[in-house]
């Protein structure tokens, strides 16, 4: 066409002003956020904004024009070219070969790093860092050498139910908001009195909400409209007795029989673990805020409110007092009593850590897994402490488990429970609130697009059906926010207290970052390096042992180069967001890691598992090579076997090993230092916990400028319910003198706690009382620090 009409020539002129004017507008738009974002995002934004920019004008060249760029590309760089064709040569030929030098390679640097990283190492940060990037960059290049290798086995099979109708059982799911709106209510109502009177007391309150939640879930799970459900109706009791056996005979094979067996052995062990001997250490580890909450539950039930904060230091719900109080009821006022819920809470985290590592993986993974944790140091201490951050792991872990089987079968009622389960993370920790939620989010939204997603819903019922599980965690989360709300109380008390100010955002992380990286790597070196600094779980060592971390360092690294695999993007995400999470604190105790337990446990079972089994070959020359029977050959090369039985049998005998090592320093070494630790003086504590025993109606003294919270005093006179009769007072060394021991009564009992080497105090009270001979403390207290009782019985009084 070679002439343009007006009206065409005046829409190109419009069409050339309009895109100049989006171009300058765009460029002003460019140039605005690179001078407002700070200077590390901006950075990144540029740089994005560059490869944008050369995609855009790839993509604007013509056909031809891209095909002669890309001649150019290829002749230019053709070194790389050969340089693919080569190792793809090398790998077709010589790639298990190859893999297997590799591996052992690998695996030797990442034990020099090991060495390295050791809690006592004088080395450099640099020499060990570098060779674990060594070590992590030669197992990837051996991963790829090798091929093809399962992660850790075929995964469970689980029947889609593509043709599932499922309507919400609205009946059922009104009941249960009501119940909870009638809870809430109750916690939300003004305060008249410090402790006013319910209409409801806190058993029902707790019965209450126990019933709620079932109804939610069993609302939300729905009614099947399909006929599935009426499969056995209408059938005689014989027919539905003979299905019932067919299922059991399906069920009650012999492989599910070994592996129960295998699963209640290491089940058993977690709990004996638990609960050996839970009244040592005979020392409060941060628990007061719960030993003084139990009492109460006696004392003021009729005016508890489950939602409420039992403290204002500890703000959490009354959930997990109320479930310790269950076991004081049953077992009376001792450590044990308290401790046993968390035992109980933590032996369900080793099950629940084994049915998520069986839904990514496979059984032997799984066992391996829940073995390493039962047998876990740091597990077991939380274990055996009465603080609710054990809690977290549980109901988080199975939250993950639940998601993963509902996205893998595409029934709705495991959506329903993983949101029941991601709900009742809201109700412990603050770890939990924070970590759980955004990890489930994420790990959702990258499965959709995962290779490994399976088709088992129709389209748009996982949307539903995810729809489903946030809608079930937030009805049942809602009621501790909305009370928190509603008295004005912070959301996140711990992290207000522990954290960093609103200044650290916009200083150190945003601006300037060398602050948030060093405190990043501080928390990474808390997994394998850094001892903890505070009283949760001491020791002087890291939280992974020293004959642990090589493994996990290996399961670090297959979890990077298998990140295709949703259970390895999963334990990535687990590991990374929680690490992320724990840099945000200032101090590093181990309460903060409790969160990511399962995954360093996970982490050590797939390290092991999955390099044993790229190093099988080895195993499979040597074996070779001590036969001297005459019995047929396996003629198949070497490389190309799978050593399934024997790589099986190896991860389950290094395990074993690893769980003994683990159990031997917890009870062996870690205890007995654990007792002496943080214990600069005198122990008040001690000689409290030793009065409780006394006979009724005695004052007790303790003599010694020791101080100690009356808080805390109290508290331990209430739980052993003597506040009524036990009188104790703290008195310092400048008020004991003649007149203090004239003006005590001598018709009652008293008891006198003073320090080792005090004989100024024992002279005087040798003159006023006839003393029983001193007693110690039983409780394994170093000498050093605790107090010697002297009992005086009623009416042992002298005269002076």
């Amino acid at each position: 066409m070679l002439y343009e009409s007006s009206a065409e020539q005046r829409k190109r002129t419009i069409k050339a002003s309009v895109s100049g004017g989006a171009a300058l507008l765009l460029l002003f738009v460019i140039g605005l956020a690179l001078l407002l974002v700070p200077p590390p995002f901006s950075t990144l934004l540029l740089v994005g904004l560059v490869i944008g920019m050369l995609a855009i004008g790839y993509v604007s060249l013509s056909a031809a024009q891209r095909h002669n760029l890309r001649t150019r590309l290829h002749q230019r760089f053709a070194w790389l070219r050969a340089l693919w064709r080569a190792l793809v040569w090398l790998r077709a030929r010589y790639g298990r070969a190859l893999s297997l030098a590799l591996t052992v390679i690998a695996g030797a640097a990442l034990l020099a790093a090991t060495y390295s990283f050791r809690p006592d190492t004088i080395t450099p940060f640099e020499e060990a860092a570098a060779q674990f990037w060594l070590g992590g960059l030669l197992l990837g290049l051996a991963i790829w050498l090798w091929g093809d290798l399962p992660a850790a086995g075929p995964r469970p099979r689980l029947a889609p139910l593509s043709a599932e109708r499922c309507a919400i059982h609205w009946p059922l799911l009104l009941l249960g908001i009501a119940g909870l709106a009638l809870l809430l209510w109750l916690s939300t109502r003004p305060f008249e009195a410090a402790y006013d009177r319910l209409p409801l007391d806190v058993h029902g309150q707790m019965a209450l909400w126990v019933l709620s939640i079932g109804l939610v879930a069993r609302g939300l799970s729905g009614v099947r409209s399909d006929d599935t459900k009426n499969t056995h109706a209408g059938k005689p009791l014989r027919a539905r007795l003979r299905w019932l056996w067919l299922d059991a005979q399906d069920w009650l094979t012999r492989a599910r029989l070994l592996t129960g067996a295998a699963l209640l052995a290491v089940l058993l062990l977690a709990l004996a673990l638990r609960t050996y001997d839970l009244e040592m250490p005979h020392r409060w580890i941060d628990e007061s805020h719960w030993f003084d909450a139990v009492p109460r539950i006696w004392d003021y039930r009729d005016s508890i409110r489950i939602f409420y904060p039992f403290s204002d230091t500890t703000a959490f719900t009354w959930i997990y007092p109320y479930g310790q109080w269950l076991f004081v009821a049953t077992l009376g006022a001792s450590f044990t009593a308290m401790r046993l819920l968390s035992a109980v809470f933590g032996t369900l985290g080793v099950a629940a850590l084994y049915l998520l590592a069986r839904a990514l993986f496979d059984k032997p993974t799984a066992l391996l897994a829940a073995l390493l944790l039962a047998a876990f140091p740091p597990h077991i201490q939380f274990s055996r402490i009465a603080l609710n951050n054990i809690a977290d792991p549980l109901f988080g872990t199975l939250a993950l488990a639940l998601l993963v089987y509902a996205l893998r079968s595409g029934r709705r009622v495991w959506y329903v429970l993983a949101g029941v389960c991601l709900g009742l993370t809201q109700y412990f920790y603050e770890g939990g609130r924070l970590l759980y939620p955004p990890l489930l989010a994420l790990f959702t939204l990258l499965w959709l697009f995962s290779a490994e997603k399976t088709p088992a819903e129709p389209r748009g019922q996982s949307v539903r059906n995810l729809a489903l599980l946030a809608v079930c965690a937030a009805l049942i989360a809602a009621p501790v926010y909305l009370t928190l709300v509603n008295f004005q109380l912070p959301l996140t008390v711990r992290l207000q207290a522990m954290g960093f100010g609103d200044d650290y955002w916009t200083t150190h992380v945003f601006s300037d970052s060398s602050r948030f990286r060093a405190q990043f790597v501080r928390v990474l070196l808390g997994y394998i390096h850094l001892p903890e600094t505070g009283w949760f779980y001491a020791g002087q060592t890291p939280l992974l042992l020293t004959f642990v971390v090589p493994f996990f360092l290996l399961g670090v690294w297959q979890a990077i180069w298998r990140l295709r695999r949703a259970g390895m993007l999963l334990l990535a995400l687990w590991l990374a967001v929680a690490t992320v999470g724990i840099s945000l604190t200032r101090d590093l105790w181990s309460a903060r890691y409790v969160v990511v337990f399962p995954a360093l446990a996970l982490l050590v079972a797939l390290g092991l598992r999955l390099t044993l089994t790229m190093l099988a070959p080895l195993f499979g020359w040597l074996g070779a090579a001590l036969r001297d029977d005459d019995a047929a050959r396996d003629t198949r090369p070497v490389l190309k076997r799978r050593y399934t039985r024997l790589v099986l049998a190896l991860s389950v005998g290094v395990a074993l090993l690893l769980s003994a090592a683990q159990i031997r320093y917890y009870f062996g070494e870690h205890l007995p230092y654990y007792n002496t630790q943080f214990r600069p003086g005198p122990d008040v504590y001690d000689a409290l916990f030793r009065a409780v025993n006394l006979p009724y109606g005695t004052q007790v003294h303790i003599l010694s400028n020791s101080s100690v919270f009356i808080f805390d005093i109290a508290a331990i006179a209430r739980f052993w319910n003597r506040h009524q009769d036990l009188a104790i007072e703290l008195v310092p060394l400048s008020n004991v003198n003649e007149h203090y021991f004239v003006t005590l009564p001598r018709q009652r009992g008293h008891a006198f706690f003073i320090e080792p080497g005090d004989t100024t105090s024992l002279t005087l009270i040798m003159r006023y009382f006839a003393i029983e001979p001193p007693r110690i403390s039983p409780y394994g207290v170093p000498p050093q620090v605790q107090f010697i009782l002297y009992y005086v019985p009623p009416g042992a009084g002298r005269n002076p």
